[in-house]
């Protein structure tokens, strides 16, 4: 799995925190920007140019970063398609994080 940076990430997430009062969720969707909920609308959070919409590449980093080789976290996002975890900045605030990977079904 790809990893981002820790850093890189604490950056983005405090940045996205620091955007605006009364946020509640933060979302990471391929084909989108990152977006914030504020008050029960999402908001785009701007990404640096010339991307406008986040890539796959960019969340397999985004979940790198979070799960850091769990052992536990990695087989559950391949066993079952997901994984519940948390991930905190350092004096600051804590996320739970619930990382989704899209799988396509072909059984049927």
């Amino acid at each position: 799995m790809k990893t981002m940076d820790s850093e890189d990430l604490d950056r983005l997430l405090a940045a996205m925190i620091q955007s605006a009062d009364d946020i509640s969720d933060l979302l990471f969707v391929t084909g989108k920007p990152p977006q914030a909920e504020v008050r029960g609308n999402l908001e785009p959070f701007p990404m640096e140019p010339p991307e406008s919409a986040l890539t796959s590449q960019h969340i397999e980093g985004l979940a790198g970063a979070i799960i850091r080789d769990n052992p536990r976290l990695m087989q559950d996002l391949a066993n079952l398609g997901s994984c519940d975890c948390s991930y905190a900045l350092k004096n600051f605030c804590r996320f739970r994080v619930n990382i989704y990977a899209r799988t396509e079904i072909s059984r049927w």
